[in-house]
């Protein structure tokens, strides 16, 4: 009866979810919850920035954007985001890492070029660090007054 149908269908429905979720296509229905994720990240480093931000843990913000780019894998905001949260913690590589994603899947965006530059000039890799910079020029980014970064003024030396 009605007790077997739902017995047998339970299990295929379970295994249409299961490889759905793992297509590279993400289902729609997470962009939603990718964006709570998102949000709460925004909102822990809002908060963190807003206090301490030289000495900052980051972690929590981190671990959010780590959630929704899981739900979403072309977040790129999240990859931003979270770029932008290891950049600030000293996280240089990682936060080429997340830039490199970010440009990948959205190549125009000249703050990605900026960002990824400043990295690779923590790093010492001049040459990258140039070339990203200027690329961001390129894409019409300019330098605005307040600071990217705690305790960086705004001189482009730290590149060359």
């Amino acid at each position: 009866g009605v007790r077997s149908l739902t017995r047998s269908v339970a299990p295929l429905s379970l295994a249409i979810i299961l490889l759905s979720a793992s297509c590279s296509t993400p289902f729609t229905r997470s962009t939603p919850f990718a964006e709570v994720h998102y949000n709460r990240g925004k909102a822990l480093f809002d908060d963190i920035a807003a206090t301490d931000p030289s000495n900052g843990d980051y972690g929590k913000a981190i671990a959010e954007f780590n959630r929704a780019i899981h739900l979403k894998p072309d977040y790129v905001e999240a990859y931003h985001a979270r770029g932008f949260a290891y950049l600030i913690a000293g996280n240089h590589a990682r936060a080429i890492e997340d830039y490199d994603e970010a440009v990948r899947l959205k190549t125009k965006i000249a703050l990605s070029y900026m960002l990824r530059g400043m990295a690779y000039a923590h790093l010492g890799k001049k040459g990258r660090a140039e070339n990203d910079m200027d690329k961001a020029r390129k894409l019409g980014f300019q330098y605005q007054p307040e600071p990217f970064l705690p305790g960086w003024d705004g001189d482009w030396s730290i590149a060359r």
